[in-house]
């Protein structure tokens, strides 16, 4: 019976020890390896969005920049100052 008690309490010295180290290898490997790998990740997919992002809003500015030099365009606004005047006589 004795033994068996000394066993138990060397058993569950070593299981601590074990668990120590295991968890200091998991936190070790975590801080070399993972983390940095998953922050390059987060910054390579942020890259891909903000590119993305750049193009979209520059292609945008771009349309917007177009339509309204066409809505006030010299041609355009005759067009329509035509096209009223038609549609007032035709109205009369």
């Amino acid at each position: 019976m004795v033994q068996k008690g000394v066993g138990d309490k060397e058993l569950n010295t070593l299981e601590k020890a074990v668990k120590s180290k295991l968890e200091e290898i998991l936190k070790s490997t975590l801080e070399v390896l993972v983390i940095p790998a998953f922050e390059m990740l987060c910054k390579a997919i942020f890259e891909q969005v903000n590119s993305t992002f750049q193009k979209g809003i520059a292609y945008h500015t771009v349309f917007v920049q177009k339509q309204f030099e066409f809505v006030h365009s010299p041609l355009v606004f005759a067009l329509r100052f035509h096209q009223f005047n038609i549609d007032n006589d035709t109205r009369h």
